[in-house]
């Protein structure tokens, strides 16, 4: 889903969502290999603060609210 990326690129911010324990990855033992990669407890935890985060910092974006807000 990442339109641009290299796989070096890639891999070296997977290992270090890894390395952070953001993310699991399992190694499947075929030819070609086959690698699976899942956000853990942790991300999801993550994820729904960042969500919350995003609603907060658009309704402060959106121009009409902009504009209210800074009438106050």
């Amino acid at each position: 889903m990442l339109k641009g990326i290299s796989s070096t690129v890639l891999a070296a911010r997977l290992l270090e969502l890894e390395r952070e324990g953001l993310v699991s990855k399992k190694i499947y033992p075929q030819i070609p290999p086959k690698v699976e990669y899942r956000l853990t407890l942790q991300a999801k935890e993550l994820e729904l603060i960042l969500l919350e985060l995003s609603k907060w910092a658009h309704s402060w974006s959106a121009p009409e609210i902009t504009a209210t807000k800074t009438k106050e």
